[in-house]
């Protein structure tokens, strides 16, 4: 499984995406079909599916999802505003997302060990590093940035993780202390 999050601009609700590896496509639309569209329906779900991407959305329509299987095996579940229609979902599984042109994600994550077990990158307006950068400052002036970090876990263990400060400067006082 491989997640990415992003908080909305809102700063309430939560954009993503999750690429499900392994999972028999035609085992999981028949349960589906069979068991969760009614149910999900019952409980006034709305569930439309639109050339094998199948779109729901809460009873208030302000919950928007959204999935579909590029092979026999992995799914893309999409979550937010993109999976508000056909097309934003068709965009995601397409490449089209806001992390294709962002500069300061692709720099990031040419440092991420991406085959490890688990990785993840958080970027700086992340509520997460915010705490942090609130926690710290009592004590510095220095400002976390983006971090990153894997965890592969095979035969051994290996742990790797970085902090991109907000400037040079900031580095170099980092280092300094």
């Amino acid at each position: 499984v491989t997640a990415g999050l992003r908080q909305a601009r809102d700063g309430q609700s939560v954009t993503g995406t999750v690429v499900i590896h392994g999972i028999d496509k035609a085992k999981a639309m028949t349960c589906f079909n069979d068991h969760a569209v009614a149910a999900m329906e019952h409980e006034g779900v709305h569930i439309v599916v639109d050339g094998g991407i199948v779109l729901v959305d809460s009873p208030d329509r302000t919950q928007h999802a959204g999935f579909a299987f590029v092979d026999d095996t992995t799914a893309v579940l999409v979550f937010g505003p993109d999976a508000a229609t056909r097309q934003g979902v068709a965009d995601v599984l397409g490449g089209q997302h806001s992390l294709r042109g962002s500069a300061a994600f692709a720099d990031t994550l040419a440092n991420v060990n991406t085959d490890a077990s688990l990785w993840a990158v958080l970027s700086d307006a992340s509520p997460l590093v915010g705490t942090a950068n609130s926690s710290i400052a009592p004590y510095t002036t220095q400002k976390l940035g983006t971090v990153y970090l894997s965890l592969d876990v095979s035969d051994s263990l290996a742990f790797d993780a970085g902090v991109h400060l907000t400037s040079p400067a900031a580095v170099a006082g980092a280092l300094a202390t």
